[in-house]
């Protein structure tokens, strides 16, 4: 071991030392878990840009409140989703990722595409805003990172 010690310190110069310090110093690994964090979401991404639908457990039920949003357009404060059973009146989730996708749709793309596209924009600040949650809690990057990973891709109990 001291052996390839020695090599190593022999053949790569001390100018090196301080390279790998400028390039791993603290400034650039503040931005590289944070960086590490969106890239973990692409994977969670991915499923949405296949062709068709994606499954989830609300079905389609957010294409059809974008389809509704949209023919509702003149009256903003008081749109209430009129499809389906009385519960989409009254339930927790609020608009705006509805006008989100509605700001996508009125940009180009079909409903579906805008749903998805305001879903993957979700799965990306959940990420980012859970690794800052953990950054500031736990005030260690790693943990933020392993505490944003498992809430990307483990949201709610089934």
């Amino acid at each position: 071991m001291y052996f390839a010690f020695c090599i190593y310190h022999s053949i790569i110069p001390p100018v090196s030392v301080h390279l790998r310090r400028a390039a791993f110093s603290s400034a650039n690994v503040n931005v590289l878990y944070p960086v590490l964090a969106l890239l973990l979401s692409v994977f969670a991404i991915a499923p949405l840009w296949y062709p068709g639908f994606f499954q989830s457990h609300t079905g389609y039920a957010a294409v059809y409140n974008v389809i509704d949003l949209d023919r509702q357009l003149g009256s903003v404060l008081t749109w209430t989703p009129t499809w389906s059973r009385a519960f989409d009146l009254f339930r927790l989730d609020g608009p705006f990722a509805y006008w989100l996708a509605e700001l996508f749709h009125l940009g180009g793309l079909s409903y579906l595409d805008a749903v998805k596209m305001a879903y993957a924009i979700g799965f990306a600040l959940s990420a980012c805003a859970m690794f800052a949650l953990a950054r500031r809690v736990l005030k260690n990057d790693a943990g933020a990172l392993l505490a944003a990973t498992l809430y990307l891709y483990f949201p709610y109990p089934r």
